[in-house]
């Protein structure tokens, strides 16, 4: 009887050193949704090519930049400057490992392109929707390249393709710093592809705020618990029994 109990005091140890084994967090899973992400074409289904966009150096090599089309429902694209002249409004992104001077030439998909010439169409920048001289738009049906800095890229964030005609109409209620509110001319509203307006505004905290960490928490399987404490029970009532007998 002896024997018997101390094998199966040996097995429910063994069990218990083995629970690590068993108590998965699922960590490892893969995503099953198959989405395709920019880049990724798919020659089955065309209309998966608004969805590709690069972001290439002077030299064609790829670099670490981003540009999503925003939607015609979203805020941004509803803002009075742009609203009616927009035929296509991005969000854009570059890495931090990428020089300011770095030129990006973004090549995106832009609804109804296909129906000007490029000097019918320009690009705006935002904050204040200045267009953007010297982006160098091409126009290929309904897709549009246009060349950016980095640092541009990083200061302003949002651009345009506008129909030049209908934006020079609209009147900006907030002119750009340095602009005549009672004499705009249309060079007013135009800024070269490679400046930056770095000048903080009057009483704007320019203190660099340190960016707020959270360290993950730790999550343990409830399995894990439970498998490790069952057979050390089993293993002390093992003990308890064979020192009676």
């Amino acid at each position: 009887m002896k024997k018997i109990l101390a094998i199966l005091l040996a097995v429910c140890l063994t069990l218990s050193l083995g629970v690590v084994a068993f108590a998965s967090d699922n960590s490892g899973a893969v995503d099953p949704s198959g989405a395709v992400t920019p880049g990724t074409p798919d020659i089955n289904n065309p209309e998966i090519g608004k969805l590709v966009s690069s972001a290439t150096a002077a030299d064609g090599s790829r670099v670490d930049a981003t540009i999503d089309p925003l939607p015609s429902n979203d805020p941004i694209s509803q803002e009075e400057e742009v609203k009616d002249s927009a035929i296509q409004i991005y969000e854009t992104s570059v890495g931090t490992n990428v020089p300011d001077s770095t030129e990006i030439t973004y090549n995106a998909y832009c609804n109804d392109a296909d129906e000007y010439t490029a000097d019918q169409l320009a690009v705006a920048v935002r904050d204040d929707w200045e267009l953007l001289e010297g982006a160098n738009l091409q126009v290929s049906g309904n897709r549009v390249t246009f060349t950016v800095k980095a640092g541009v890229i990083r200061q302003w964030k949002y651009f345009a393709i506008v129909v030049r005609d209908k934006f020079n109409t609209v009147d900006v209620e907030n002119p750009a710093e340095g602009t005549d509110n009672e004499g705009d001319t249309e060079g007013d509203d135009t800024m070269n592809a490679g400046d930056t307006d770095e000048t903080p505004a009057e009483g704007e905290d320019t203190t660099p705020v340190e960016p707020e960490t959270t360290a993950p928490a730790e999550q343990n399987p409830p399995t894990g618990v439970v498998l490790a404490v069952v057979p050390m029970i089993v293993a002390a009532a093992a003990i308890v029994i064979s020192k009676k007998r």
